[in-house]
C-alpha cells in the first residue's frame, strides 16, 4: 500500500489528555465509538544509522498479533506537519522482510550488503492509542492520542503528544481545529516525530540545539514558493530549539532561538512587497515580543561567558570579581526563568500556530496578483539583495568616523543583508557567493564585537543597580564598583584592538563583487 499522508503533532501535558478526550468540540465532531490500539513498534538501521542518512526509516508495529512493517521515505517537517512517502505491508513475524517492500527501489536500497546484514533494532515505542474519527465540513480528520515511551538500550524518553492526520479536505482545515481545542486545552506544536526523538535518544543527544539548516529552494521555484520555504525554515529553526532550552536550559539553545526569531522577522520583511496581509505583520509583532521574552538570558549568558569570563582568571585576588560573578549568575537564572515562563505559554503556542496556518492558509491569494507570486524566484530575489546591498554600504560609507550608535545601524543592516544571503544562496550556487558571505561575516564579527563593549556597559550598569536594590546592597554595590570598571576598561581595550581592522575589513567588503546578476 502507497500513500501520501498530511498530519499536524502536537504535544500536551499528561494531565490534559482526559480533558481533551472530553473536550465538546471533539465530542459534537466524532463519527462513532472511539478505538483503542496498544501500539509496539521497533525501528530498525544499522549501528551507524546508514538508513537515515538516505532519509529512510524502517519500523515492523506490533498491533495484536498482526505485525506491519513500514518504510517511510522523505520526510519533511515542516513548522510541525508532516509530509512523507509511506509503504506498509504485513509481514509475519517481528524481523523485517526486506523482500515484502513493494517499492523496487526502497527494497534495493534496504538489500544492500553494508545495510542488510547489519540491521538490528535501534529503538522502540511502547504506545496507548485513542483513536477518534472527526467530520468537519467536506473534511475528515484522523485524531490520536498518543501515550507512552521511547525506549533504547540505554535510556528512555516518554510519549504524550497529539496527531492530527487529514484524509480528505485541506490543510487549513486541521489548524482551525487546532485553534478551537487549544483556546480551552494547552497544547503546541511537536518539535519532531517519535523517529526523530527515538534516533536523537539512541545517539545520546536528544536535547542538542540546532543551528539553521541551509534553506533548500529547488530548480527554478517561483517567488511565492521560495519566500514560503524560507519562513517554514525560520520557524523549523526556532522549533528545533524548543527542547534544547525547556529540558537543558541549554544556552546555545537560547541563542539559536534568538537567531531563528531574527531570521524570521527579516524574512517577514522580505516578503511584506510579495505576500500582504495583516496576519503576517501579527506574527512579525508576536515574533519580536517572544525574542524580547528570551533577552534577559541570552544577553546574560554572553556577558558570562564572553564579558566576565575572560577577566576573571586576570585578577584572581579581586574581591569584588567574586560578588561581580554571583551577581550576574543570579541575573542570568531570572532570565531563563522569564524565557521558560514565554515558552510555556499558550501566546507562544498561538505564535507557531498563526505562522504554520498563514503558510498552509495563505491568505495573501487575496490581495496578489498571479503573475507577482509565480514570478521566477531569481530576479525577485536579485532585487531584494541588491537593495539590501546599496542600504548597507549608503551606511557605512563613513565607517571611520561612525559613532557607537551609527556602528550599530550598520551591524543590524549587514544582519539582514546576510540573512538574505543565506535565503536564496541556493538560487546563485557559484564560487562568489562563499567569498561575498565570508567577507561580510569578518565585517559582521568585529561590529559585533564593537556592540558587545557597549551591551556589557548596560549591563553592568544594571547589575549594580540589581545588587543596590536588594538586602545590604548598597554597601556590596560599592565592593563591585571597582571589579566593574576593570572589566569594562579590559573590553574597551580589546574592542579598540580590533576596531583598528574595521576600515579594511570595509574596504574588502564593500569591493567583493555581489554574487547575484543585476537587479
Amino acid at each position: 500500500m502507497e500513500n501520501r499522508e498530511i498530519e499536524l503533532k502536537l504535544r500536551i501535558a499528561p494531565e490534559d489528555v482526559a480533558r481533551l478526550k472530553r473536550h465538546p468540540l471533539i465530542r459534537s465532531l466524532s463519527v462513532g465509538r472511539s478505538i483503542t490500539q496498544n501500539l509496539n513498534s521497533v525501528y530498525f538501521d544499522t549501528p551507524k544509522l546508514a538508513l537515515l542518512g538516505r532519509d529512510v526509516t524502517l519500523r515492523v508495529r506490533r498491533i495484536g498479533s498482526k505485525h506491519v512493517q513500514t518504510v517511510k521515505t522523505g520526510s519533511v517537517r515542516q513548522l510541525g506537519l508532516f509530509r512523507r512517502g509511506e509503504v506498509e505491508q504485513s509481514i509475519a513475524g517481528e524481523a523485517p522482510e526486506i523482500d515484502k517492500i513493494a517499492d523496487p527501489a526502497l527494497r534495493a536500497l534496504v538489500a544492500k550488503s553494508d545495510i542488510a546484514a547489519k540491521l538490528r533494532p535501534i529503538f522502540d515505542t511502547e504506545v496507548k492509542r485513542v483513536r477518534r474519527r472527526l467530520t468537519q465540513g467536506k473534511g475528515e480528520i484522523a485524531l490520536d492520542i498518543d501515550v507512552g515511551v521511547i525506549r533504547t538500550a540505554k535510556a528512555s524518553t516518554p510519549i504524550c503528544e497529539i496527531e492530527l492526520e487529514l484524509m480528505a479536505g485541506e490543510p487549513d482545515q486541521l489548524f482551525d481545529l487546532v485553534r478551537r481545542l487549544s483556546a480551552d486545552v494547552p497544547m503546541r506544536l511537536g518539535t519532531a516525530s517519535k523517529a526523530a526523538r527515538g534516533f536523537a535518544l539512541y545517539a545520546g543527544a536528544p536535547n542538542e540545539p540546532a543551528r539553521a539548516a541551509p534553506v533548500v529552494l529547488g530548480p527554478a521555484p517561483s517567488a511565492e514558493q521560495a519566500m514560503i520555504a524560507i519562513v517554514r525554515a525560520c520557524f523549523d529553526h526556532l522549533v528545533a530549539n524548543e527542547t534544547a532550552v525547556v529540558e537543558a536550559q541549554h544556552t546555545e539553545g537560547v541563542h539559536q532561538m534568538r537567531v531563528a526569531l531574527r531570521r524570521l522577522r527579516s524574512a517577514l520583511s522580505l516578503s511584506r512587497s510579495l505576500l500582504p496581509g495583516d496576519s503576517a505583520a501579527g506574527v512579525k509583532t508576536e515574533a519580536n515580543w517572544m525574542a524580547g521574552e528570551l533577552a534577559d538570558a541570552r544577553n546574560w549568558d554572553v556577558f558570562q561567558d564572553e564579558v566576565l569570563a575572560p577577566v576573571l582568571p586576570r585578577f584572581p585576588n579581586h574581591s569584588g570579581m567574586a560578588g561581580l560573578e554571583a551577581a550576574a549568575e543570579r541575573a542570568r537564572l531570572a532570565g531563563y526563568r522569564r524565557a521558560l515562563a514565554a515558552i510555556a505559554t499558550p501566546r507562544y503556542g498561538a505564535l507557531l500556530l498563526r505562522g504554520a496556518a498563514w503558510l498552509e492558509e495563505r491568505p495573501w491569494r487575496k490581495d496578489t496578483a498571479a503573475a507577482a507570486l509565480d514570478q521566477p524566484a531569481s530576479p525577485f530575489a536579485a532585487t531584494e539583495l541588491t537593495r539590501r546591498h546599496r542600504k548597507a554600504i549608503k551606511l557605512g560609507r563613513s565607517i571611520s568616523t561612525a559613532d557607537a550608535e551609527a556602528l550599530h545601524r550598520l551591524r543590524i543592516q549587514l544582519k539582514k543583508l546576510r540573512y538574505t544571503c543565506e535565503f536564496f544562496r541556493d538560487l546563485f550556487p557559484n564560487k562568489s557567493t562563499k567569498a561575498y558571505i565570508a567577507n561580510l561575516a569578518k565585517l559582521q564579527d568585529v561590529l559585533g564585537t564593537l556592540n558587545d563593549v557597549e551591551v556589557a556597559r548596560t549591563l553592568l550598569d544594571s547589575l549594580l543597580k540589581r545588587v543596590a536594590g536588594e538586602p545590604g546592597g548598597p554597601e556590596r554595590a560599592g565592593e563591585l564598583q571597582n571589579a566593574t570598571g576593570l572589566v569594562a576598561g579590559w573590553h574597551v581595550h580589546t574592542a579598540d584592538r580590533r576596531a583598528r581592522k574595521l576600515d579594511d575589513l570595509w574596504q574588502v567588503f564593500k569591493g567583493t563583487r555581489p554574487f547575484w546578476p543585476p537587479a
